[in-house]
């Protein structure tokens, strides 16, 4: 935990070193994730409340997680940045 604070403390002092005269902007943008994992405990209560269906496609395992964002952000004179993604 003292790393962490260290850290969080550590990054503003890096960004206001940066001697380089600019302005502030605004960020816009959007991305998109793609992970994997695979909740044991889960997919067998799944197994086990499918049990006596027909999956004739397909299965019930969660295994893939798919997702994607907008963001908006601004970078200040000093180089630390805001954003809040949705």
């Amino acid at each position: 935990m003292k790393k962490l604070i260290f850290i969080l403390l550590f990054i503003p002092v890096v960004a206001l070193s940066q001697t380089e005269e600019k302005q502030g902007h605004f960020q816009l943008g959007a991305g998109f994730s793609l992970g994997g994992f695979y909740p044991e405990e889960i997919n067998d209560a799944l197994d086990a409340l499918f049990a006596g269906t027909n999956v004739e496609s397909g299965t019930t395992a969660l295994f893939m997680n798919l997702g994607g964002r907008i963001f908006a952000g601004y970078q200040t004179k000093s180089n630390i940045g805001f954003e809040g993604f949705l």
